[in-house]
C-alpha cells in the first residue's frame, strides 16, 4: 500500500483518487496508475450523492487506478442511482459513519448539503481519510476556522472544489490580463442569474428519506420537499447562490489578478442588499453612498441590468429604495 507518511506519496495518492476533480480545479492531469504500484487501487467513498457528487463520480470512472467502493445517502433513490454510476458493487450505507469506520476506504468525496460539511470533514480526518469536500467549505466562518485548524493539525490531504478556476474561459481571461493588453484592470463585475423557483419540483418519495438524519445539526422542522430539493435557498442548510458560487467566481477573478494584485478595496458600508419579490434579494457593491469615484462614474454612464421576472424589484443597481 502507498506510504502515506511521505507527503509526496500522499499527494500522488489523492491525485489519482480524485484526479477527475483535480483536473477541473487546477488544470492538472493525475499521474498514471503505476504511480501507486501495479496492484494498488485507491478506494473511494462518496458521502451525499446529489447531482454534484454524481457528476464527479462520472468523471472518476474515466480514470485508472481507482474505484468507488461505498456510497452513502439518507435518500435511498439517490444512493441507488449513485451505486449504478459507480459500477462494480459498491457498499450502500445510509449512515456515512460506517464508511469512515471502514479501513478499506482510503478517501472520501463529500457532496452533502453545506450544513453537513464541517461534521463530515472533521470526522473523516479523525478517521484517517483524505477528503475532497465540495464548495463552500463550511456553512459559517466559525465552522471554516475550526476546519482549517483541524486540517493543519492533521497529516491528511483535504481539498475543496473551486473547479471554475481552471475552466477554459477563466484561463483565457488570466492570459489576457497577464499579457497587459487590457492595461490596468480596476474592476470585475459578475452576474449569475438563476431563477429556479419557477420550475416545478421533482417528486420526492418521503418514505425512502430519513428526514431527521438529513436535518443533522439544523433545527428540527417538518419535512418539506422544497427545503429538501432546494436546500441552498434556506439558511438552515445553505447560503444561496452567494455562498454556492461567489467563492469560485472571486477565486477565478482573483487568480487573474495574480500579475500585480488588487488595485483597490470597497469599504464594507459600500455593499448593499436590495430585497426583491418572492423572497429573493440582490447584492450590489460600490454603488451606494461612498463608492469610489471612478466606479460610480462608470456605472452612471452605463448602468448594468440583468434579466428579471415579474414581481422582482427593479433590478438596476441603486434603483431600489429597499437597501439595507
Amino acid at each position: 500500500m502507498t506510504d502515506k507518511s511521505d507527503p509526496s506519496a500522499r499527494r500522488r495518492f489523492l491525485g489519482v483518487a480524485l484526479g477527475a476533480t483535480t483536473e477541473l480545479l487546477v488544470g492538472w492531469r493525475p499521474p498514471a496508475a503505476s504511480a501507486l504500484g501495479a496492484n494498488d487501487r485507491v478506494r473511494i467513498g462518496v458521502v451525499g450523492t446529489g447531482g454534484r457528487a454524481r457528476d464527479l463520480m462520472k468523471k472518476l470512472r474515466e480514470l485508472p487506478g481507482q474505484e468507488v467502493v461505498a456510497v452513502s445517502d439518507v435518500y435511498e433513490p439517490r444512493m441507488l442511482e449513485a451505486a449504478e454510476i459507480a459500477g462494480g458493487r459498491p457498499v450502500k450505507m445510509p449512515d456515512y459513519r460506517r464508511m469512515l469506520d471502514d479501513k478499506g476506504v482510503h478517501a472520501v468525496l463529500i457532496g452533502a448539503p453545506d450544513h453537513w460539511h464541517k461534521a463530515m470533514t472533521l470526522e473523516a480526518i479523525a478517521a484517517g481519510k483524505d477528503v475532497y469536500v465540495e464548495k463552500p467549505v463550511s456553512h459559517s466562518i466559525e465552522e471554516g476556522v475550526a476546519m482549517v485548524a483541524a486540517v493543519e493539525a492533521s497529516p491528511q490531504v483535504v481539498q475543496t472544489g473551486t473547479q471554475q478556476r481552471s475552466w477554459d474561459h477563466w484561463i483565457l481571461g488570466k492570459q489576457i490580463v497577464d499579457s497587459g493588453k487590457l492595461g490596468r484592470v480596476t474592476f470585475v463585475n459578475t452576474y449569475w442569474y438563476q431563477l429556479r423557483s419557477t420550475q416545478p419540483l421533482p417528486d420526492v418519495d418521503a418514505a425512502r428519506l430519513d428526514w431527521k438524519r438529513w436535518l443533522g445539526s439544523a433545527r428540527d422542522q417538518p419535512f418539506d420537499a422544497e427545503r429538501f430539493l432546494r436546500w441552498r435557498h434556506f439558511k438552515d442548510f445553505g447560503g444561496g447562490v452567494l455562498t454556492d458560487l461567489l467563492g469560485p467566481l472571486v477565486h477565478g477573478s482573483g487568480h487573474a489578478a495574480d500579475r500585480d494584485g488588487y488595485r483597490a478595496q470597497l469599504p464594507h458600508e459600500d455593499v448593499g442588499m436590495a430585497r426583491c419579490g418572492d423572497g429573493h434579494s440582490r447584492i450590489s457593491e460600490g454603488l451606494h453612498g461612498h463608492a469610489y469615484r471612478d466606479l460610480r462614474q462608470q456605472h452612471r454612464r452605463r448602468r448594468p441590468r440583468v434579466p428579471r421576472r415579474p414581481g422582482h424589484a427593479q433590478d438596476r443597481p441603486g434603483a431600489s429604495p429597499r437597501i439595507q
